[in-house]
């Protein structure tokens, strides 16, 4: 019975210093992304949420729009969307920032709208590889972040440069 009741409030100490320890938090970035290499940037939108497993690791959950893009010489449009998991690597130098690295996977979808020419609409969706890195800075309950990401798409890469405001919950 002894060993039970320990078992128990080792148990019970772990998981409330691990529900201590961890701090979820929600964020929303603009930024600049560029959809295929030989199109025009555009405008990009996005969210995440996330919670902190450690002090130097958290997992996320991003929501990226990242704009439309025409085709030049061509009444096309293409625009791209992606819902991303990621695990999100941090490195506190206490200097005030913080660098961080973030992989994970992405389901990307591109959808293509045509107005002319005999061209469907269509949307392909894939998953892929999807990586970034970046910079925060702040407090534990407000930060700003600063972020290079990309999402590796067949022969193409997907690329965004975004400016974040991250508040704890």
């Amino acid at each position: 019975m002894k060993k039970i009741l320990r078992s128990l409030f080792v148990i019970t100490c772990s998981v409330y210093a691990s529900l201590t320890l961890a701090q979820s938090y929600v964020g929303l970035k603009l930024g600049h992304a560029e959809i295929m290499s030989d199109l025009e940037s555009s405008s990009s939108l996005g969210w995440y949420l996330g919670h902190a497993v450690s002090e130097n690791f958290a997992v996320e959950l991003n929501y990226d729009s990242f704009g439309d893009a025409d085709i030049e010489g061509v009444d096309v449009e293409l625009s791209a969307d992606a819902l991303s998991v990621y695990g999100v690597f941090k490195v506190d130098i206490k200097t005030g920032v913080t660098p961080y690295a973030k992989m994970g996977l992405a389901r990307l979808r591109v959808k293509q709208e045509a107005n002319c020419c005999g061209i469907d609409d269509e949307s392909n969706y894939e998953t892929q590889f999807a990586y970034g890195v970046g910079l925060m800075g702040g407090s534990k309950k407000l930060n700003v972040r600063l972020e290079y990401s990309a999402i590796n798409a067949d022969e193409e890469k997907l690329a965004n440069f975004s400016l974040g405001i991250q508040i704890g919950i």
